[in-house]
């Protein structure tokens, strides 16, 4: 697995926001290319410009979900790492590549739910949450995010852009940091490549 850290960000973020969706071409564009080819996510960004919150956007994009997606082209663990069926810390019966962690937040534990993240694979402990729940047997897109602080906290798991109710739940149940002062987050991407039980 690769742990891609973000720059410490040690201020509170400013209100600009952007959301980035970045869909290869469907059947809709292309009529060799079927629909269940897709891989839907959705990003966004901050900073104290829109211009700032796109590149912020843009990196997050490419640290996570964009390191999944050019492993799936390469193969060769460069861009991301891979977890077989069978691995302990894998999605039981699927070939899954996992993109990079990246953390960001304010104070000292600033990065306390990366580090958890990096030291506790998500994939095994959501997949009794998502076993039985996709529509296809290949390339199935898994969006974590999740982070908070004292007063605050958000889970959520998207699968193939549409959140999972049931697995966001189990995320939030995870004995993830939760620091006392300032903000942890945390997002990273799996992919599922495909189910070789069938």
């Amino acid at each position: 697995m690769i742990t891609l850290p973000a720059p410490p960000l040690r201020y509170p973020p400013p209100t600009t926001r952007r959301c980035t969706r970045r869909r290869p071409a469907t059947s809709r564009s292309s009529p060799t290319r079927p629909e269940d080819t897709t891989i839907s996510d959705c990003v966004a960004g901050h900073g104290g410009t829109p211009e700032e919150a796109v590149d912020r956007a843009i990196q997050l994009w490419l640290g996570t979900t964009g390191s999944a997606l050019l492993e799936l082209l390469s193969q060769d663990g460069s861009f991301a790492g891979h977890f077989a069926s069978d691995a302990p810390d894998g999605f039981p019966g699927w070939h899954a590549i996992h993109g990079g962690v990246i953390g960001w937040g304010t104070g000292d534990d600033f990065l306390a739910v990366q580090h958890w993240a990096v030291d506790n694979p998500l994939l095994s402990r959501l997949a009794p949450a998502l076993e039985g729940t996709f529509d296809r047997d290949h390339l199935i897109g898994i969006k974590a995010f999740f982070g908070g602080g004292k007063d605050t906290e958000t889970a959520e798991i998207r699968v193939n852009g549409v959140r999972h109710e049931a697995a966001s739940e189990r995320l939030a149940d995870l004995d993830w940091p939760r620091p006392a002062e300032g903000l942890s987050y945390a997002r990273t991407f799996l992919l599922l490549v495909h189910d070789e039980t069938r």
